[in-house]
């Protein structure tokens, strides 16, 4: 999971300081968990502003396997057009049982923020 995120990070031109949120396709399986977390924790050496938040939107989509992929930006996008969003940068990974990770890193470009004038 660290190199699938680090490659997405690194073909965005970020860091995971810059990320606000992460999404994932957990869905309770406590390896996974600990996966992410350690993920993060390789990747974010530095102290953060925020915590970086994890969201797993399985918890209301339910099961749906390698469909999750394509949900994920979703959450992630809704929550900044709605103002609820942590920040710009979201990070999405899934993983499956045989061992293939995948990770994408979104950035929102949308409206101008009023701290940015």
């Amino acid at each position: 999971m660290t190199r699938a995120v680090r490659q997405a990070l690194d073909s965005a031109g970020l860091t995971m300081r810059e990320v606000a949120v992460r999404l994932s396709d957990l869905s309770g399986k406590h390896y996974k968990f600990k996966e992410a977390t350690f993920a993060a924790g390789r990747l974010n050496r530095v102290a953060r502003d925020a915590s970086l938040e994890l969201w797993h939107p399985i918890e209301y989509l339910s099961e749906i396997g390698a469909a999750i992929l394509p949900c994920l930006p979703a959450p992630a996008l809704h929550a900044r057009q709605h103002s609820y969003g942590v920040g710009r940068v979201s990070q999405c990974h899934v993983g499956s049982d045989a061992g293939e990770r995948a990770a994408i890193v979104l950035r929102y470009e949308g409206c101008v923020e009023e701290d940015e004038l």
